[in-house]
């Protein structure tokens, strides 16, 4: 996986349970010196092309006290996989899951059995960061295009870029845009030193993304109809870029967690 040689996806999500952790109900029995496992997962990026899945099982009783971290290989016996219809990504490589008596052995238990939630927390943690990181290239790509458009287009004698409406909207799509990346220089720089901190790098993933959706609609609203027109890369960010409020935790749970995180 280092290497690059071999793929691997994070399985957490369940059909009736997302970000409640607490509510997984995939199952790893242990038997002998394997674990067998049954359930199912769904909305999992990078599930379909997947080598190895570090997948949310649940060793123990209820509550986040019993779940534990298994690495499963996806061409295991019992393992099903298939892409999951409706809204979805261009790449199509978001699916679901399925654990019909996988036989995984014991070897593949990542950290301690029924203290999984910790390794769950870390996980998220790279998680938010890598999801900050797309989410600000993605919004500075919607810029780009934006910015580009507006100095090749005439509209009533000159560029657009020349009509001050223009320009206080580009400005201000900067503007949001350099104050993420500020803020996520500063968290990079503390995790460096060793930090983790949670409740900034929750409120970072609220801020990100809140800037993409605003410079994706912007962006939109520059180029006009040329966005519709399936050659543009700002409507296609525009598609996505609601998946990045939702996936990685939520703007409500996010903020909660930032709250509490805090004493508040």
């Amino acid at each position: 996986v280092l290497a690059g040689e071999k793929k691997i996806a994070f399985a957490v999500t369940e059909p009736g349970g997302g970000s409640d952790v607490s509510a997984f109900t995939t199952t790893a029995e242990r038997k002998g010196d394997v674990f067998v496992v049954n359930g199912g997962k769904t909305l999992i990026s990078g599930a379909l092309k997947a080598d190895f899945l570090l997948t949310a099982v649940r060793t123990g009783g209820p509550g986040m006290g019993g779940l534990s971290m298994l690495l499963i290989e996806t061409d295991r016996p019992g393992v099903s996989r298939g892409p999951v219809p409706g809204l979805q990504w261009y790449n199509r490589n978001n699916g679901w899951l399925q654990f019909d008596n996988v036989e995984v052995p014991v070897s593949n238990l990542i950290g301690v059995e029924n203290r999984g939630f910790a390794g769950l927390a870390s996980q998220f943690n790279i998680e938010r960061f890598s999801g900050i990181s797309a989410t600000l290239a993605m919004a500075r790509t919607c810029i780009a295009e934006a910015i580009a458009f507006a100095r090749e287009r005439q509209t009533f004698g000159k560029r657009l870029i020349d009509h001050q409406s223009m320009r206080h909207k580009i400005v201000e799509m900067i503007q949001r845009l350099k104050a993420a990346y500020a803020f996520l220089d500063i968290l990079v720089w503390r995790f460096s030193r060793g930090e983790t901190p949670v409740a900034d790098l929750a409120l970072l993933k609220v801020q990100a993304t809140t800037t993409l959706e605003h410079c994706a609609r912007e962006s939109l609203q520059v180029l006009g109809g040329r966005a519709y027109t399936g050659d543009n890369r700002v409507e296609r960010i525009y598609r996505e870029a609601r998946i990045f409020v939702i996936g990685g935790g939520s703007e409500e749970i996010l903020r909660d967690l930032a709250a509490k995180q805090m004493g508040l």
